[in-house]
């Protein structure tokens, strides 16, 4: 790969894997980069890449902050409380 492609990729992720592999993901549907068996190539320069969240990666993200506040919303009707 690249070092212009690996570095863009760790800027733009912070090296968080399941975010790399998101943020290539959608480089590659959007015509960004491209693969072939000689490797990753991208197809234009990394200052003229503008990387987004991808949309599945916002999904994966509310998913998980709506599993959060329904765990937190069931743990506090199921505690005890002190009468006020």
């Amino acid at each position: 790969m690249p070092e212009e492609l690996t570095s863009l990729l760790h800027r733009q992720t912070e090296g968080n894997p399941l975010f790399m592999i998101a943020v290539l993901e959608h480089m590659l549907e959007a015509g960004l980069v491209e693969h072939d068996q000689g490797g990753w190539r991208l197809r234009c320069s990394a200052s003229e890449v503008a990387v987004q969240v991808p949309e599945t990666l916002r999904q994966m993200i509310g998913a998980q902050i709506d599993a959060a506040e329904r765990a937190r919303s069931s743990a506090f009707w199921r505690s005890p409380r002190s009468p006020a």
